[in-house]
Order: structure tokens, then sequence, then C-alpha cells
């Protein structure tokens, strides 16, 4: 039975598995030299690039002057696929005779591969911890506007967990008006933000997003769609314990995460404002955010 993953942070920034303790990201990757792991890791790396770089925005407006300041809260959460659960892996260079199978991936399956060698070897792979989505809540401050531009800031740092290492976000951005230079019916906005996120010693993720979006506001109401660009580079450092002499892994992994289309809407209730968008990538993700602001 696959489950969500359990939230853990305080509910305003983001969650890892309750048991991280237990079998920890460094304890399951400890069993992989190399390309191995890059490929165990990338549909969590994926996820959390695809998620990061959602709900940066609730309209597709932005005025040319005056003051704007809006806190949102935003809640996101990437849908995993089958085709993400699993990949081929080989068994490493000490193992008699060389093997790939089908194994799970970070997000799949608890139970690895076994394989049996030479006089009787046993090689296990590492399970993963079956998840079916990653659900995130990030806070999210913008402020603005001059000369049609607003900026866009995330951050959240904590060392409340101790077996974890320090938890960090820090995010920055903006999103310049267009439709200020044209005669359009249509609100046009040009955004782009950079994100960096840190797990302790072992995994620190940046990631970029361009996006362009479109849309017309009514009173109480925005609706808005566009699409974007986006990457999503983590470097991995771990210790590899298979062998006699454990040595230091330091990996460079890419997400999969390239384009995405999304279309939302935003209600307006005074000085509240709720909205929900839908991104469609190679991960799809639902938004939602509510915000208190001008």
């Amino acid at each position: 039975m696959r489950y969500g993953f359990p939230w853990i942070i305080l509910a305003i920034l983001l969650c890892l598995p309750a048991y991280l303790s237990a079998q920890s990201l460094e304890t399951l990757l400890e069993r992989y030299a190399g390309e191995n792991a890059a490929g165990y890791v990338e549909p969590l790396i994926t996820a959390f690039g695809s998620s990061l770089n959602s709900g940066l925005f609730y309209r597709a407006r932005v005025e040319r002057k005056g003051l704007h300041i809006n806190f949102r809260l935003n809640g996101m959460a990437a849908r995993f696929s089958e085709k993400q659960r699993h990949y081929t892996a080989s068994t490493e260079s000490f193992f008699v005779p060389p093997r790939e199978v089908t194994t799970p991936t970070i997000i799949g399956e608890p139970q690895g591969a076994v394989l049996t060698g030479a006089g009787g070897a046993v090689y296990v792979f590492p399970g993963g911890y079956n998840l079916s989505s990653l659900p995130l809540v990030v806070p999210t401050v913008t402020v603005g506007n001059v000369m049609g531009t607003e900026l866009v800031g995330r951050y959240f740092s904590t060392n409340a967990f101790q077996d974890i290492g320090k938890v960090k976000l820090l995010g920055v951005g903006f999103r310049h008006s267009l439709s200020q230079y044209v005669s359009s019916p249509l609100d046009i906005s040009l955004g782009f933000a950079y994100h960096t996120f840190e797990i302790g010693d072992i995994f620190t993720n940046k990631l970029t997003t361009l996006q362009l979006v479109v849309g017309k506001s009514f009173s109480f109401l925005d609706v808005y769609a566009g699409g974007g660009y986006e990457s999503s580079v983590a470097n991995v450092k771990y210790t590899f314990t298979a062998t006699e002499e454990p040595r230091t892994i330091e990996l460079r992994v890419h997400g999969k995460n390239r384009f995405r289309m999304l279309v939302g809407f935003n209600l307006n209730l005074l000085i509240f404002h709720l909205n929900l968008d839908y991104n469609v990538g190679y991960q799809q993700i639902v938004n939602v955010g509510f915000g208190i602001g001008l």
C-alpha cells in the first residue's frame, strides 16, 4: 500500500519522511558508488524542482506603481507517475558477475531487488520511501510595485531535526508587466525565480524558472494561464560504505523537469486571496495558495 509524504516541519515549509532517522537518505544512498545513485534519487529532485518552481504568483496583472504587499502560504502536491517508481540499476564492480536489474527508485517500494552472485554472494539494492506524491508547504512574500515590477521572496531555515541536519530554503525572483508597453485587453507578465534548497550536508538543490503569464483581472476574480522553462540541479554528497574502505561520493544530478503549462484562478475577498492552479509538465503539480495583503 502506498502512502503520502508525512509532514514534519511546522506545517510551513516542507516534509520529509517521519522515519528519516531510522532509514535516512544517506543510509539508502551509501550502497551506491556512482551513477546508480543518480538514477535512484532523480525522481525526488525532479519533484522538488517542479514544486518549488510553482506558486510564485497568483495572477498575471502587475500594476505599474503603488504599494503591493502579499504574504502567502502555498501548498503544492507533485504526483509521481508509475515510471518514476523504478529504474534500471547495475551491481557495483565488486559483485561478480556484473548484472543489471529493475529496482525501485527512492520513491518506489520499500523492498529493493536482490541478486545472488558467484560463491553465494548476495547483492541487495535499497528500496524507497513508497511515495505516491510529494506535498510541500512554502511561505511566499510578494512586494511591489515599481515601474511595473514586483519582487518575490521565500526563506526558511531550521536546525530542529538533529538526524537530518540543517534544512534551508532561499528563493528570490521578480515579475515584470509586459502589457504596460502594448495596448492589450489582457494582462501579460514575465517572471524569473531562483531557489536553493538544502538538507544537511547531503543534498543541495538549485532551481531556476522563467515563466510567461497571461490573464484578466476582475473585481473579485483573476484568471490566468501561462507556461515556462525550468531547471533543477542537485549536488548530492554521501559516504559509500559497501567496500572495506569507505569513500566520499559526490554527484551532480539533473531533474527531468524542463517545460510547463499552467492554468488557474484567484479569488479576492477584501484583503484575503485564495488561488488554485494546475501545472502540466514532466511532473504534474497542483498548487493552492492562501494570502493576506494589498
